[in-house]
């Protein structure tokens, strides 16, 4: 059997990760087929290997917290795998009183960690959806959009100096359920979209920088003769 040579691509994340359903009350989990991961993991079944590793209630990582468990995810990131992170959100949601730069700090030390062990071009950042949506109507998750969108300004900012791989879901239209925080099924379908769309054109850029190293390496050995 011919070895698989798919890029291997790490979803770590929370709850919309994990597929989360606050209106289903007894299984609280959208069906296999129509979580965002699964989707896909299927549209890019021939150059990826997908590993969906969502979580509800988890919150950016602390080093020296799970920190085994983040090694273990690195280690299978390695070569030319992806690790994509998407948290922040409950670090915002799980207090009374938010504020954006504890989750601005722990994003710089986690990048920090992550890149101890792995290039800049495995590392992907994903700024979560702002809680309450992207028109706010409810007053009681006013404070809490307002220090999301601060959040995500800052992980942005964050990014752009470590120089890791950036994008704001915020953006990206993703309409949420009832509670304002959970993604709907439509928007588990556009997220998909949105993502499959991210990551080809990551594999584009990456095909085209290996391109251009061979004819690099090439030039360099003709002008040795």
């Amino acid at each position: 059997m011919a070895a698989d040579r798919r890029r291997q691509i790490i979803f770590y994340g929370d709850s919309n990760t994990y597929g989360y359903d606050p209106a289903d009350p007894y299984r609280q989990i959208f069906p296999y087929d129509a979580r965002w991961t699964t989707i896909v993991s299927k549209n890019l079944k021939d150059h990826f290997q997908v590993l969906a590793e969502g979580m509800n209630g988890r919150m950016l990582p602390a080093p020296p917290y799970e920190q085994s468990y983040l090694i273990k995810l690195i280690s299978l990131s390695e070569g030319d795998g992806i690790l994509s992170t998407m948290l922040g959100t409950n670090d915002i949601l799980l207090t009374t009183h938010p504020d954006a730069d504890i989750p601005i700090r722990k994003m710089e030390q986690y990048i920090t960690f992550l890149k101890r062990n792995l290039d800049r071009s495995q590392i992907l950042i994903i700024a979560p959806p702002l809680i309450g949506g992207g028109d706010i109507g409810d007053p009681l998750l006013e404070k809490y959009h307002k220090e999301s969108r601060r959040m995500n300004d800052g992980f942005q900012e964050i990014a752009s100096q470590q120089g890791v791989m950036f994008t704001d879901a915020s953006e990206w239209g993703i309409d949420l359920g009832y509670d304002q925080v959970h993604f709907s099924a439509e928007g588990h379908r556009t997220f998909a979209g949105k993502m499959i769309e991210l990551i080809r054109k990551i594999q584009l850029e990456s095909e085209q920088l290996k391109a251009t190293d061979m004819e690099d390496e090439v030039e360099n050995e003709e002008a040795k003769w």
